[in-house]
């Protein structure tokens, strides 16, 4: 069973990338993770620190499964969350895809996740993350498959037509009245 994580990102789900470090030879890598999902948008913030960093994450729905052994690393734990952060290339990928959709694209995406030893151009980390691509990340609309079982049907309901005008019948003749004449009073007599 899954684990939720509120955010997931390689440290939330406990791996150790620095690990590639202690690697014996540069260039040589370890699996981290497998981290998929379908992005849906993104969601951005500022740093608690107040120091005007800010940070952007994948939004929708995701899974990760740590591959990294070591001790104290959670391997093969399946964790679970709405929000994702994927190291910087891999992310931008994803973003990029989802720029300008107003929230009609989505994005899928399965990445295997390395860190490899690199004593150059990494500066003083010593490290740098590969990804290898599962599932070729790719965009597509959202709402095609629902608009195509739609059809012509499409148009927004607006209810029933108007029931066409009628013109209205004329009142039937009033009947003749069937009363008979009131009785003549009685007049009297004056003596």
């Amino acid at each position: 069973m899954a684990q939720f994580l509120k955010k997931m990102n390689l440290k939330s789900m406990g791996c150790d990338p620095s690990a590639a470090r202690r690697l014996p030879n540069d260039n040589d890598k370890m699996e981290i993770a497998v981290i998929g999902g379908i992005a849906t948008g993104t969601k951005s913030g500022e740093n608690r620190s107040g120091n005007s960093d800010f940070w952007t994450a994948l939004q929708g729905t995701f899974e990760g499964v740590v591959l990294q052994t070591g001790e104290g690393i959670p391997t093969g734990t399946v964790y679970t969350s709405g929000l994702c952060f994927l190291p910087g290339g891999f992310q931008d990928l994803i973003e990029g895809q989802l720029a300008g959709s107003d929230g009609a694209m989505q994005v899928q995406f399965a990445l295997k996740i390395y860190a490899q030893r690199s004593d150059k151009g990494s500066g003083a980390i010593g490290y740098r993350y590969l990804a290898e691509a599962l599932q070729k990340p790719s965009a597509h609309d959202a709402m095609a498959p629902i608009r195509a079982l739609m059809g012509e049907h499409t148009h927004v309901y607006l209810g029933p037509p108007p029931a066409p005008e009628q013109p209205v019948p004329p009142a039937p003749p009033v009947p003749p009245a069937l009363e008979a004449p009131a009785p003549a009073k009685e007049q009297k007599k004056k003596h």
